[in-house]
């Protein structure tokens, strides 16, 4: 278990990044909103040769080297936006979604506008 004192899934994430050491790291949401049932699909992909491979929702070794700053729901959206600028290759495995059991903390506006303030600051750096 890693602590971060400091507010925010980006600050979490950065930090168990800077921690961990490990040939694969996996992200996962601790409300079980996307199962771990698929880790073993996206291990092969990356036994296959992905230096990413994520979940998609929409289809169903890199981390050190990555410049990461967000500390919010932007994380994400900063991590495959350097992801795709860095040039690696990326594995897709279909997944289906868990409703969330509680309210989502994600504000449509306001993390909404700072997750394309992200991708549009990283497009043009």
């Amino acid at each position: 278990v890693i602590v971060e004192s400091g507010r925010g899934k980006g600050r979490a994430m950065r930090r168990a990044f800077e921690r961990v050491e490990a040939d694969f790291v996996f992200m996962l949401d601790a409300d079980y909103t996307y199962p771990a049932a698929y880790i073993p699909d996206m291990l092969d992909m990356l036994h296959q040769g992905c230096d990413v491979v994520i979940g998609s929702r929409l289809k169903g070794n890199i981390i050190p080297r990555l410049r990461l700053s967000a500390t919010g729901f932007n994380f994400e959206a900063e991590l495959f936006s350097q992801i795709v600028k860095s040039d690696y290759s990326i594995g897709e495995v279909p997944i289906y979604y868990r409703r969330r059991p509680t309210p989502a903390k994600l504000s449509s506006i306001k993390d909404g506008l700072t997750i394309g303030w992200t991708l549009l600051s990283r497009r043009l750096k």
